[in-house]
């Protein structure tokens, strides 16, 4: 157990209110709390649990810190941050051992780090360099011409397919497919052909890529994803998309060839993306959004076609009263 004084110095509190002794048993949900644990209020919509919840205390926004209600509250600048801080404090993951498995393959024309890890079954072709500290979990394939850089992790049934470029620090979990041939092809005498890609992927450093996404290397260019951009699960990366750094893609997003994603976009859940458009910094793109055109200024879009969201409740709203407002004329 830990004090609330200490659990206030190690996530760099801004001020407590309440019982700075208490002690603390773990980490609770704020609607299903729990007397002796901790819980955290991240967004506006949550503060009517303060009133209700069985949590002995809660991480809150310092500016929530007047809501107390006899509750002891620790106020930070983010609470979602500092909650996941405490995590390692109250509960040890047990470290993944790190061996070579007597059944992994690994190529003698490639190059394998200090302190690496390769589970049953791990297949490293040709021409491959694995970093220091690398993780490959059982099932795993890495493909030739590929580079997968220090303190990496990739979980089971990962599949680098070929000239592939992983940088430091990146998490891809079970059953992605990084590098695949994409999605070109051209039409002759009504019968498609498939167009051979040679290009590469790029991913930049401390990116996370989550279960069963697809990511295809370039027709020529490469694909790129830059760094710190986290996508979830079940995420398609067409052939010579460029995504920039920071970016959240939610899962189910489907991104086509030759999009250029700026800097810290997000992206909800199920938006399609189609080819050959350039969306700028910042921009947040609704769930279930299809963006048809480039967006070359920070905006907050939605529907289907993407177009400005505000504007679109409003020109919403106006359709849902034109039966009313056609009546009013007749009369």
């Amino acid at each position: 157990m830990h004090s609330i004084a200490k659990i206030a110095n190690y996530i760099n509190a801004v001020d407590v209110v309440g019982d700075s002794d208490l002690l603390i048993k773990g980490l609770c949900g704020i609607d299903s709390g729990q007397d002796g644990y901790i819980s955290y209020i991240h967004e506006q919509q949550y503060i009517k649990y303060l009133n209700i919840t069985k949590a002995s205390a809660v991480i809150v926004g310092h500016q929530c810190l007047d809501k107390s209600n006899g509750k002891t509250l620790i106020g930070v600048d983010n609470p979602a941050e500092a909650f996941s801080k405490l995590i390692p404090l109250f509960y040890n993951e047990p470290k993944s051992e790190y061996t070579i498995s007597e059944s992994a393959i690994v190529s003698d024309k490639s190059k394998l780090g200090s302190n690496c890890h390769l589970g049953h079954n791990v297949i490293i072709d040709t021409d491959v360099v694995i970093g220091d500290n690398v993780f490959i979990g059982n099932g795993c394939y890495i493909g030739k011409n590929s580079i997968v850089d220090d303190n990496s992790f990739l979980s089971n049934n990962v599949n680098i397919v070929k000239n592939s470029k992983i940088g430091k620090g990146v998490k891809i979990h079970s059953g992605t497919v990084v590098g695949g041939s994409g999605f070109g092809l051209f039409t002759n005498n009504k019968k498609h052909s498939l167009i051979p890609h040679i290009g590469n992927v790029i991913i930049y450093d401390n990116v996370s890529i989550g279960s069963n996404c697809c990511i295809d290397r370039g027709t020529i260019n490469d694909t790129i994803i830059g760094e710190n951009t986290c996508i979830d699960n079940l995420v398609q990366i067409a052939h010579n998309v460029r995504i920039g750094k920071g970016c959240i893609i939610a899962g189910q997003t489907g991104i086509a060839g030759s999009a250029i994603i700026g800097n810290f976009v997000t992206m909800g859940g199920q938006v399609g993306i189609v080819g050959h458009i350039e969306i700028s910094d910042n921009v947040m793109i609704a769930g279930k959004s299809l963006v048809t055109k480039s967006i070359f200024k920070q905006d907050i879009i939605s529907g289907i076609p993407a177009k400005n969201h505000k504007k679109r409740i409003k020109q919403e709203a106006t359709i849902n009263r034109m039966s009313d407002i056609i009546k009013n004329i007749k009369k």
